[in-house]
This record gives C-alpha cells, structure tokens and sequence, in this order.
C-alpha cells in the first residue's frame, strides 16, 4: 500500500502547486462555436498539457509504482528494501539481473522497468506507457534470503495478482487523485473499466516484446488483463542461465494510464468501441 499512500500524498502537494493554477487559467472566453466532428479520445489536446497527466509520468512517481509492485507480488513478511531500476533500452532491461541481497537481517531486492507502447483499446492508443516489469518472484525471495538458520522473509499467502494491482491504483486514483468533478463525470456517464484475471504468457522473452495487455470490450464495459511469467528457481529443471532464473514479469497498469481512462478515454464515441467488439 506504501505506492497508493504516496501516491495520494504525492497528488495533494502536485495539485496545490500546480493543478489549480492551471485549470484556472484554462477557463478562457470561448470561441465561436464550428461544426462538431466525432473524435476518438486520443484527439483530446488536453493530455500533452495535463499536469497531473505530467506529474503520474514522471520517474520518482513510476519508481514508487515499482516499489509497490514488488511488494505486492512478493507478498512477504520481513524486513524488505527496494531498488528500482528503469531502463531506457530493450537490450539492457532483457538483460538485466533481478538480483536479491542480504545485509545482516535486511533484505534487499531489485526490479527493473522499462517503457514499451501505450494500451491499444483497439479505436485508439492512450499516450502513457505500459511498464514491462522484472523482479523475483515470491518462492525465488524466500529462498535467495535464507541465512542456512533462517528466513528473513517468510511467505504472507499466496503470490500478489496483477488485476488485484490494477484495481487497486485504479480506485486510488478515483477516489484520491482526479477532482470531484471529474470523478462524477466518470461514474456517471463514463464507460467503466474493469480488470480480468491475469493472462500467463509461457516463453518470457517473446513476453517482453509480444504481449501487451489484452483488451476486450462488450457493449457496456471494457476489460484488461495484465500478462505475467515466470522462469523457474533451478538450472537443472530446465536450463535457465543463473541471471534469470526465479523471475517475475509482469505489465500492470499504471496511475497515468488509470487517470487518462477516467479523465479523457472513458467518453469516446460509441462507435471507438463498438466497432471492435
């Protein structure tokens, strides 16, 4: 919960600062009115301006989101330190170890990020990106921070999903982030966004590159489903060079990309939807 209660007070001093300001100052005398056409919600001029759009973007923002994922899926009890790191290049974050340490009784862990293409809603792309994520997974913690006497980190149930991730950020920023306006405008005539169980993609490197979040629709609702791997925790199950193996993948939702759902994609013609469903 520690990226939500952040996130929230995080939003609180962004907003004084600067969203007020510059919602205010938007409010200019309009122009004559023209003949309206139908756009799709990525037409909206208002994303590339957005400051609350800007500041959910930002990297000391997405490195508390990796934080929190980290913990989320771990799942553990103990004494655990996060180390975020965000990549720039494919190559670097393939790559990339997702080491775990010991320091006396602390436990310290790695997760990688990096940046691919916005969620595709099939009518349109959002301008935010989706994060493909490394870290251990749950068992790969457990083990790598057993001291031979004992366990610095001890299991707390079962391994966090990403769809419980998902809403969660997405009903953080709902309730904490947008204003009251909007978030009426949202529940009351927006189209409402809801998580899938998460999709297992079985090779992790195609993973990387080949699996974005799956988007579906019906007539009332649009679904996501987060994809996640993993590598096993053993070289002799099947060969997995050491730097790999007992990882966790996974492409969760952001805030940004929740906010731009509530605030801009949730009222896009019908037909944005409706042609793919």
């Amino acid at each position: 919960m520690k990226y939500l209660v952040l996130l929230a007070i995080l939003v609180q001093i962004a907003s004084a600062r600067a969203l007020k300001i510059t919602r205010s100052m938007s409010k200019s005398p309009k122009s004559p009115k023209t003949p309206k056409t139908p756009k799709s919600p990525k037409s909206s001029p208002k994303k590339e301006t957005d400051p609350m759009l800007q500041f959910l973007s930002h990297n000391d923002s997405l490195i508390v989101f990796g934080e929190e994922m980290l913990r989320h899926s771990a799942n553990v009890n103990g004494n655990l330190e996060v180390d975020v790191t965000i990549h720039m290049i494919e190559a670097d974050f393939i790559l990339s170890k997702a080491a775990v340490t010991l320091t006396g009784v602390l436990a310290n862990a790695e997760i990688h990020m990096y940046g691919q293409d916005p969620i595709n809603f099939g009518g349109f792309n959002q301008t935010s990106p989706t994060y493909a994520i490394k870290t251990k997974k749950q068992e790969a913690l457990i083990i790598g921070t057993n001291t031979g006497t004992s366990n610095i980190l001890s299991y707390n149930g079962y391994p966090g999903r990403l769809n419980e991730l998902n809403q969660k950020i997405f009903d953080t920023v709902l309730n904490s982030v947008v204003t009251k306006q909007e978030k009426k405008r949202y529940i009351t005539k927006g189209r409402k966004l809801e998580f899938l169980p998460d999709t297992y993609i079985p090779i992790p490197p195609f993973w990387v590159r080949d699996s974005p979040l799956v988007v579906t629709h019906d007539d009332d609702v649009t679904y996501i489903s987060s994809p996640f791997t993993m590598s096993i925790s053993s070289k002799y199950v099947i060969p997995t060079p050491e730097r790999f193996q007992g990882a966790y993948y996974g492409k969760p939702i952001t805030a940004a990309q929740a906010y731009e759902w509530i605030v801009y994609d949730a009222f896009g013609n019908a037909d944005t939807f409706y042609s793919i469903i």
